[in-house]
């Protein structure tokens, strides 16, 4: 009787201690789950912000893009205006020197 009753207090011992090592099994399953979640969740957040990321990067690529094509055109037409008022400029130099030519030529028919 008195091995039995050692027996069973060693078998409960055991049981205790299995119930133990289940419930840190199920404590640890638990942390992991919630884990996996957590990282997932970070992942997915990670993944979204480089997608903003990479959506603001093609934005900025367009719009630069955009302003150098804005810049091209500008320093074309700046240029074409330039040339006309170069020819321009040229035509009233010819003009002038006929007007001063004729001037003379007056003056001097006066005298």
């Amino acid at each position: 009787k008195e091995l039995q009753e050692k027996v069973q207090v060693k078998d409960d011992a055991l049981k205790q201690e299995k119930n133990k090592l289940n419930e840190t099994i199920k404590k640890g399953k638990e942390y992991i789950h919630d884990l996996k979640a957590k990282t997932e969740e970070t992942i997915l957040s990670i993944s979204q912000e480089k997608n903003a990321i990479q959506n603001e990067l093609h934005q900025v690529a367009a719009e630069k893009d955009e302003m150098q094509e804005n810049a091209r055109r500008t320093l074309a037409l700046l240029k074409q205006q330039l040339a006309s008022a170069e020819a321009r400029g040229s035509s009233l130099e010819q003009e002038n020197d006929e007007l001063e030519g004729r001037c003379k030529s007056l003056t001097d028919q006066k005298e």
